[in-house]
């Protein structure tokens, strides 16, 4: 499997301020012809481990394929975190794909200035936008990001609010960081999206 480029089909990753964004498959919220919607939500949940196990591998492969190279891996953090939890489900994944790629992981670099309401229950873009405005704030200026690649991680994308929300609060800080952004899967609502992948 192969990493594919989100930013030349969907400009709001352009606007979020990424150099590039990437994703292995797409998230299909009804009516995925193949198994790969149903695998993703269970990788959110981690409701299978060696599903888990193996979508980790499958992603780990993909970026050493890809040769990218990153300085710095961060992720998103869940709607409820304010500071990055070492229970989150998706921080083995994380550190993982730091670990394999020989990028620093930089848990603490973003905290939340309170717990946000779950994107997908917010009906509008504006809405999404509201919800996330000025809520992180850099916690660890020990490095310094200008003229560094740093991936942001997350497990499924739809508006990409969140990450550019990120990116925004980065780039206050480090105006020459490069942010580029890794999700699982891009939310798509047509049926055989992931077919042939």
């Amino acid at each position: 499997m192969e990493l594919k480029t989100l930013s030349n089909k969907h400009l709001q990753y352009k606007a979020a301020g990424l150099e590039e964004a990437y994703h292995l498959v797409y998230y299909i919220p009804q009516g995925d012809t193949t198994t790969w919607t149903a695998r993703v939500a269970r990788f959110k949940n981690r409701a299978d481990e060696e599903d888990f196990q193996l979508i980790k591998s499958m992603t780990i492969e993909a970026f050493i394929n890809s040769r990218l190279t990153f300085d710095y891996v961060i992720r998103v953090l869940g709607h409820n975190e304010t500071v990055p939890l070492k229970s989150a489900k998706i921080r083995e994944y994380v550190y993982d794909i730091a670990s394999a790629i020989g990028a620093k992981y930089l848990p603490q670099l973003l905290n939340k200035t309170r717990s946000t309401a779950a994107l997908h229950t917010l009906p509008t873009l504006l809405d999404r936008q509201k919800e996330m405005k000025n809520v992180f704030f850099i916690k660890n200026r020990d490095e310094n990001l200008n003229n560094k690649n740093i991936l942001i991680i997350d497990d499924i994308t739809t508006s990409c609010t969140t990450v550019a929300e990120m990116v925004r609060t980065i780039k206050a800080e480090w105006p020459d960081a490069k942010c580029y952004l890794f999700c699982l899967a891009r939310t798509n609502h047509e049926m055989n999206a992931n077919v042939n992948l």
